[in-house]
């Protein structure tokens, strides 16, 4: 199978606000780091009910750094 047809893993950003593009670069390249991946697609989405911060997900592992999470998690 040629190297470009591998399915690259996903990688489901969810913030409560849009992000720009520098920001979209930071969180790929930490979470690249954060789950010891080479590369990865990438989906950003909104969740206003977040209240504040983010959400990363990738395959079952969560990293949850939104107001909500912190809420929830009292």
């Amino acid at each position: 199978m040629p190297a470009n047809s591998i399915k690259k893993p996903i990688i489901e950003v969810i913030s409560s606000s849009k992000l720009n593009d520098s920001q979209k670069e930071k969180i790929k390249s930490s979470a690249l780091k954060v789950f010891e991946l080479e590369a990865a697609t990438y989906k950003f989405s909104e969740d206003r009910s977040m209240i504040a911060g983010l959400m990363i997900r990738y395959g079952s592992r969560v990293c949850d750094m939104s107001v909500k999470g912190e809420i929830n998690s009292l």
